[in-house]
Parts: structure tokens; sequence; C-alpha cells
């Protein structure tokens, strides 16, 4: 259960709308539709570190993020 009042995926409109579109409408985007315009920035970040060409391929990261995750037990 969210603590965070979300901009609902299947109303939203304006620049949440245009966010969801872009980011997807995952619970963890959810989070920044509030503020789209910063959950751009963390969108974007996350795609220059995770899946920039570099030492480390996608599938590298993937495993990586997965195995932190459920070290976690993070649902997502």
């Amino acid at each position: 259960m969210t603590h965070i009042k979300v901009v609902d995926p299947q109303t939203a409109e304006g620049d949440a709308a245009e966010f969801y579109k872009e980011a997807g409408v995952s619970l963890i985007m959810q989070c920044f539709s509030p503020r789209p315009d910063f959950g751009k920035l963390v969108n974007e970040a996350g795609n220059i570190m995770h899946f920039r060409k570099g030492t480390l391929s996608r599938r590298d990261h993937e495993a990586i993020a997965t195995f932190v995750s459920a070290l976690n037990h993070c649902p997502f």
C-alpha cells in the first residue's frame, strides 16, 4: 500500500499522462506521478546508469538488479 498520493494511470492527463507514456505505469514510476518533471529525470538517470553501453551488458545489469531485488525481498 502506497502512502504517496499518485496520479491514476487510467485518468492521468497532461504532464502525468506524458510521463506514464514515456516511463511506464509500474508502481515505482507511479510514485513520481505527482512530480512528472522529477520522475522524467529519475527515469533518464536510471536509463543512463543501467542501459548505456559500457563494461557490463544490459543482461548483466538486469541480472544484478534481479538478484539485489531478491535479496531485499522486493516485490518488483
